[in-house]
């Protein structure tokens, strides 16, 4: 049996940061802490050797990648085949856990069907590969849109055959 515990940290250079821990039979440990600024660069505050069997893998869409993918079969297996190349690098006794980051050009930006954006998240991010599945993480997103798109995410990835690991935007009293 796995247990999975989400926790948010504000260590990584001041900037809130999110690690994932992981309990099983063998053992418990904690994968690494992974901050994100901005244009979606992100650091890795521990080694490789402290990873134990999990092989992250980070997709960051911004809105206008995936209105461009949903239009376009070629950009779409462009992302799935990037997807697919990054999990292919985790050994068979390893775990892989793909992360989703959506970003805006700014929290102003307004979005049209904030449901079908979840949706097609959360179908990019299936690959065959993938054991776990996060909900999508956001930055610079209209608090108003987290919700709907969190709504299409999961109930898209729940016809799925992926556990899905929940991740908690911060958003304001009024939204939540």
């Amino acid at each position: 049996m796995v247990s999975l515990k989400t926790s948010l940290a504000y260590e990584a250079e001041e900037v809130a940061s999110r690690s994932l821990k992981i309990m099983h039979s063998r053992g418990s440990f904690v994968t690494p802490i992974r901050a994100l600024k901005a244009k979606g660069v992100e650091s890795l505050e521990i080694d490789e050797r402290e990873l134990r069997g999990v092989v992250e893998v980070y997709a960051s869409f911004t809105l206008s990648k995936l209105e461009n993918a949903r239009q376009n079969v070629i950009r779409e297996q462009t992302i799935e085949r990037g997807l697919q190349s990054a999990s292919a690098k985790a050994y068979d006794n390893e775990a892989v856990i793909v992360i989703p980051n959506v970003e805006a050009i700014g929290p102003q930006t307004s979005i049209s069907n904030p449901e079908k954006i979840g949706e097609y998240v959360a179908e990019l991010i299936a690959i065959r590969r993938a054991d776990l599945v996060f909900s999508p993480m956001f930055y610079r997103v209209n608090e108003k849109y987290i919700l709907e798109i969190l709504d299409g995410f999961l109930n898209a990835a729940s016809t799925l055959s992926k556990p899905v690991a929940l991740t908690i935007p911060y958003v304001s009293k009024q939204v939540r």
